[in-house]
């Protein structure tokens, strides 16, 4: 095999700050399916933090002809299959099969089943949510900066986006942002518990 050129460290950091939103919640949720049943990880987002750290302290070295999440996806996947060898598991024992989810196909970033507890902690979340929204709206209908903010908050819209998508300069768009976070936080003291 020729010799594939490595990204310097500064080169990892600038291609993994570009990640889109989809490919860091991809890279998440693989995380967070990979860790379960890994004794050394506690959760998804610290295996997801130990092959970021490994790639910046030089330990693995990202070949620019990997897409940077595919490189990151596969070094999580070597972590946890090293951590399960030394304590002498397979990966059968935990119901993943590393070698369906090598591919970068679609399929391999695609989360398990939610479980029926995750399901209702979720529309429990999206109802409390939406019950926030209405009272803000409600309180805000005549404030039209801050129910453009709202809406972006909704629609899950960063800053930068709410800002383009409304031309607010930064000053409104702050104190838009204060307004509604303020009737958020309103709704949140006066509901019931």
């Amino acid at each position: 095999m020729a010799n594939r050129a490595k990204a310097t460290v500064e080169q990892f950091k600038q291609a993994f700050a570009g990640l889109n939103k989809i490919e860091r919640v991809g890279l998440s949720q693989l995380a967070k399916k990979l860790a379960r049943g890994a004794s050394g990880f506690s959760c998804g987002e610290d295996l997801l933090s130990e092959a970021v750290v490994r790639t910046l302290n030089g330990s693995r070295r990202w070949p620019l002809d990997v897409r940077v999440e595919t490189f990151v996806a596969n070094a999580m996947r070597s972590i946890v299959y090293g951590e399960r060898e030394n304590k002498d598991m397979s990966a059968r024992d935990f119901d993943f099969d590393f070698e369906a989810c090598n591919s970068p196909s679609a399929n391999a970033w695609q989360p398990p089943p939610p479980t029926p507890e995750e399901l209702a902690l979720a529309r429990e979340r999206h109802e409390l949510g939406r019950a926030a929204i209405e009272h803000a709206r409600e309180t805000l209908r005549t404030d039209t900066e801050a129910l453009n903010v709202l809406e972006g908050i909704a629609a899950d819209l960063t800053a930068a986006e709410l800002r383009e998508a409304f031309g607010s300069d930064l000053l409104a768009f702050r104190a838009a942002r204060e307004r509604v976070r303020y009737r958020l936080n309103e709704w949140k003291e006066e509901r019931p518990r």
